[in-house]
């Protein structure tokens, strides 16, 4: 049975769009799969909040999770997500184990003595990407290059050798919001490929993936850190 709070607080809501100009905020966020996940709305604390309302899209099926003074919390997501409180009592949305289906807009309005805020944040999952290496010759010497490509978001590319160089990074935005970064070392003559190895971390991985440079002109291939 739904609780009858929750339909007048919506229609304070309403009222309070009309009478005060809220607060809009916008944001989002890539989280790793399989991570927990923290959602914060406003710094006000249940000192100066009167409720606080969360309502989920994902794609075209909404649900609300709301709270507020002297009530029981409501929930029509029924999937593991919870409001929580720190320990001064700020709300934040819990998702205890963050899904590639948890992705989508998350709209948290609060109302507070004076006014409300409304935060509309998109959320999205991490996409791993296509990591490897080749060496080219460019201008009659050899070049290194190490690709992760489309990664959501954009994965950190290192080098580590045995001596200095010089680094030429690009990152690349591709149609779907994904990242392509290319990282590229030219080698001096005397040096062999096998002793230059790339280092990649992004946010879906829970370790760094490793690359070793193959000697000549072919695609590498990646091996997991130990």
């Amino acid at each position: 049975m739904e609780s009858p709070w929750v339909p007048n607080a919506v229609c304070l809501l309403l009222a309070l769009s009309v009478t005060w100009d809220s607060a809009q905020e916008y944001r989002s966020g890539i989280y790793r799969v399989g991570g927990s996940v923290n959602l914060t709305c406003t710094n006000y604390t249940w000192n100066e909040m009167l409720f606080t309302a969360w309502e989920i899209n994902i794609n075209g099926i909404k649900c609300i999770i709301a709270d507020g003074i002297g009530k029981n919390t409501h929930d029509t997501c029924m999937d593991g997500k919870v409001l929580q409180n720190t320990t001064n009592g700020k709300s934040y949305l819990h998702i205890p184990h963050f899904k590639d289906t948890d992705g989508g807009m998350y709209t948290c309005e609060t109302v507070y003595q004076g006014s409300n805020k409304k935060v509309h944040i998109t959320v999205s999952a991490a996409v791993s990407p296509q990591i490897s290496t080749r060496l080219d010759f460019r201008d009659g010497k050899r070049e290194a290059v190490c690709s992760a490509a489309g990664g959501k978001p954009a994965a950190s590319v290192s080098w580590r050798s045995t001596w200095n160089y010089n680094v030429t990074l690009s990152s690349t935005e591709n149609s779907d919001g994904s990242f392509t970064v290319e990282s590229k070392v030219i080698l001096p003559e005397t040096v062999s490929a096998d002793n230059l190895i790339c280092i990649v971390t992004q946010l879906s991985w829970r370790r760094e993936h490793i690359m070793r440079v193959p000697p000549a002109p072919t695609s590498g291939t990646y091996q997991e850190a130990l």
